[in-house]
């Protein structure tokens, strides 16, 4: 069947109009950077270790990306006509991709290369909001794509998919879809016939937060005067993702606010909406997930990184984790209304917006693969050689929920580390 030039870029600008609306001129601009390209069946588009040069939308036929665990192939994205496809990290970050992309079926899709884009970005601030919005699009799905495989049960997960995608349990292998959705093939074909039409909602209890004697957000105090030093810790924080003088740092800092809490103060519980993005000057933030057996540490957000609820800030929805100091914390923060501000009328705003959304996805896909290639005694490792005074200021059960380790495991493994010179 072919499709018709018309017919492939009504198909795309229906798809960006669902996050950004572009003007007629603008379209054409960006059809002028795109290729149509057509691969056959079980054709490898990108291998690992190759660096991702292009995105492609899907116009026509369905795409998995998956790694190889020795003789094993694990999917992580399957990506079906209508939506956005590519090693994300590896064309983001330049760095070789630890995935392949194959098609299933015969594809036709519609390519960007990594150097038009670029050039679209810096030709107009309204195509870095473009980008911007696209990674936002691009880092929640991946945010949400774990939390479910994190919460949901394995028939909860499988009848979630089977509401969202029901075209594609006809047409994704069954392996393949049971490796995307974390379950044994034996335990998929049991499952299978049981996925009832309508998923019914998974109701979670309101997470209570971890530690006792929590404080509520609420109980923050706003320093009265900057300390210089944290300053001079945000402007080198920024300059890592593009160059800021002194006056273009001092113009941002307008639109922020530096924030103190104590010790197991929470910042945003679950179901609240989460108004704050967060930098950590100072302190040790974690985030976590409410499950049957307790919770599930997220992330630990230590001095120079960001922690928020993506799924709640981005997107204004009650929030699905709970976010906690561990330790007295300063924050460098941003309210929704102020980022909203700030992305109009602050000159590098867009910009600067879209490069931090693309460090933390390309932060986040890291974990995520780390979770499902890297076996428990080499994350345990990583982990400790990046991060060697952890073990001092965190609990023991939360590291190791935090690397999927079970806790009996990660006892076992500290021994590894004592021979190592500690500073």
């Amino acid at each position: 069947m072919n499709i018709s030039d018309t017919s492939m870029h009504e198909s795309l600008a229906a798809f960006l109009g669902k996050f950004v609306r572009l003007q007629q001129d603008d379209f054409a601009q960006l059809q002028s950077k795109l290729m149509v390209r057509q691969f056959p069946k079980k054709h490898i588009i990108t291998r690992e270790g190759d660096k991702e040069e292009h995105l492609y939308f899907i116009v026509k036929g369905l795409v998995h990306q998956y790694f190889m665990k020795g003789e094993e192939m694990i999917t992580t994205d399957l990506v079906p006509e209508g939506t956005i496809s590519g090693a994300v990290a590896s064309f983001l970050s330049g760095r070789p991709s630890h995935y392949y992309l194959e098609t299933i079926e015969p594809v036709t899709a519609l390519s960007i290369s990594r150097d038009d884009l670029t050039a679209l970005y810096a030709s107009d601030t309204k195509w870095q909001r473009f980008g911007r919005i696209l990674t936002t699009h691009f880092l929640l799905q991946l945010e949400l794509h774990m939390l479910d495989s994190i919460r949901y049960s394995i028939r909860e997960r499988l009848a979630h998919f089977a509401e969202e995608h029901p075209g594609l349990l006809k047409r994704v292998p069954q392996r393949r879809l049971a490796s995307y959705l974390a379950i044994e093939p034996e335990t998929f074909t049991r499952l299978k016939p049981l996925v009832p039409s309508k998923r019914k909602p998974v109701v979670s209890k309101q997470a209570a937060p971890i530690g006792d004697k929590a404080l509520r957000s609420d109980s923050f105090t706003h320093q009265k005067k900057i300390n210089p030093a944290y300053l001079e810790y945000a402007f080198r924080y920024f300059q890592q993702f593009m160059p800021l003088s002194k006056a273009e740092m001092e113009a941002l800092l307008h639109y922020c606010e530096f924030r103190e809490f104590g010790k197991k103060a929470i910042l945003v519980q679950e179901g609240e909406v989460d108004n704050y993005l967060n930098m950590v000057v100072k302190g040790l933030v974690i985030k976590y997930v409410k499950v049957k057996k307790g919770e599930v540490i997220l992330q630990l957000a230590t001095e120079g990184h960001v922690i928020h609820s993506e799924l709640s800030y981005l997107c204004r929805n009650p929030s699905p984790v709970t976010v906690q100091t561990l330790e007295p914390t300063i924050l460098l923060s941003m309210r929704y209304d102020k980022m909203e501000e700030a992305l109009i009328k602050y000159p590098q705003g867009e910009m600067l917006g879209l490069k931090i959304l693309e460090g933390m996805y390309i932060k986040k896909d890291e974990r995520k693969y780390a979770w499902q290639a890297v076996d428990v005694r080499q994350r345990f490792l990583d982990y400790m050689e990046r991060h060697p005074h952890m073990l001092q200021r965190v609990p023991q059960k939360y590291i190791a929920s935090y690397l999927n380790i079970k806790p009996e495991t990660f006892s076992r493994l500290k021994h590894l580390t004592r021979s190592r010179q500690t500073y």
